[in-house]
């Protein structure tokens, strides 16, 4: 590995974890020092390397596939003159380095006003819409509003950002939510019978009820009723002096993407086959 860095220029990225499985804490330091080193970067020589977490259809490292963000993110890179590559982490240690300066940046992350001491924001990355996955049986009608889930069990997940409304629903006794440590608990719970109903990532709602056995796919839907929206960004660490370089880079080359068709394309190949809302 080492080897083969000193071929080439090459700039650490977090995209949502920690520090590479492959890469030895020690090297990561020694790698970043020389970086920091560095006065200048040309950028159509640069490789850069993401540091990310998975979450299908997100970001993940199977499948001749990245996941649809880092999909976005490598293009945006790429028509910038820059190669982008990733390692793949858990999530909390990918930001906690990113925001030591052990990383020059990292995808993909939400929003929160805390965030913004340490990191800047690229441009929106993407737009995701939060729908609620909900049982044919509790709710044989089409959901209009949250008042129309009086009375349910309904699943969230351990630190997610959700709406004001959702909590407030609760505090006035509307419906109960109930906490489990990640997405994929939500759903067998969901699918048991244990919940009633959980808001989630349509991309995620979809890749879901295809993998169900049609007979368990029957008793499930995903509703017409939205929570909301939520934007996604790479985050880059104010503490690395090329951060603002490769930021104004990105920013550039997404742009690109959207202008031409390359942006949509990537979007339509992961929402192909969308199951209808209803």
């Amino acid at each position: 590995m080492l080897s083969w860095i000193q071929k080439r220029r090459v700039c650490l990225i977090t995209s949502g974890p920690s520090v590479t499985r492959y890469v030895s804490s020690i090297t990561q330091l020694l790698l970043c020092t020389a970086l920091l080193a560095q006065p200048s970067i040309s950028h159509a020589k640069d490789s850069i390397l993401l540091a990310s977490g998975e979450l299908a259809p997100f970001s993940y490292s199977n499948h001749g596939r990245s996941g649809v963000v880092n999909e976005l993110v490598v293009e945006g890179f790429q028509a910038a003159g820059i190669s982008a590559h990733f390692h793949f982490m858990p999530w909390p240690r990918a930001i906690r380095h990113t925001r030591a300066g052990l990383y020059l940046a990292s995808s993909y992350w939400y929003y929160h006003s805390d965030r913004e001491a340490d990191f800047y924001f690229s441009a929106p990355l993407l737009t995701d819409i939060e729908v609620f996955v909900v049982r044919n049986e509790r709710f044989p009608a089409p959901l209009n509003s949250l008042e129309d889930l009086a009375g349910s069990n309904i699943g969230i997940t351990r630190a997610y950002t959700y709406t004001q409304e959702l909590f407030d629903k609760e505090q006035q006794k509307f419906f109960r939510l109930e906490v489990a440590n990640n997405d994929e608990q939500n759903f067998a719970k969901l699918a048991a019978g244990r919940i009633d109903a959980f808001p989630v990532s349509l991309y995620l709602a979809n890749l879901y009820l295809k993998s169900l056995h049609p007979v368990q796919a029957a008793n499930l839907r995903i509703s017409k009723l939205r929570l909301g929206e939520r934007t996604c960004y790479v985050l880059f660490s104010k503490r690395h002096p090329l951060a603002p370089k490769f930021l104004a880079a990105f920013n550039q080359g997404l742009e690109q993407i959207k202008q031409n068709s390359r942006y949509q394309q990537i979007l339509d190949k992961y929402r192909d086959s969308y199951i209808p809302e209803t």
